[in-house]
């Protein structure tokens, strides 16, 4: 009985509707990649090869609709022009990684 009453208490502190507006919020392609990961349980992989993006790609968007929820969930709706600025120094170090591995591939 103690135990059903732990694993409760996260539940009762996260507000659905909120949840909800989140993922409204989300562009349609990051929306549909949250939804096959979280609610239908997809490897990236798989979510990669059906949607036609790379893997990087959905690790990507994945951050982004983790991060534009979680700033739902806290009381604060971001618009994706300051999501993209407050993940903009994030964005940088990404592309530099992936252009250098991209031209490892090549051999430069």
């Amino acid at each position: 009985m103690g135990d059903e009453r732990v694993a409760a208490e996260p539940m009762d502190r996260i507000d659905l509707g909120r949840v909800a507006v989140g993922i409204d919020m989300l562009p349609c392609l990051t929306r549909a990649v949250f939804l096959l990961h979280r609610w239908d349980g997809h490897s990236y992989k798989e979510i990669a090869r059906r949607c036609g993006i790379s893997i990087d790609e959905v690790e990507h968007r994945m951050a982004t609709a983790l991060y534009m929820v979680r700033r739902c969930c806290d009381g604060d709706r971001m618009s994706l022009p300051r999501l993209r600025l407050a993940l903009r120094p994030w964005r940088i170090v990404w592309f530099a990684w992936h252009r250098r591995r991209r031209d490892r591939r090549l051999g430069f």
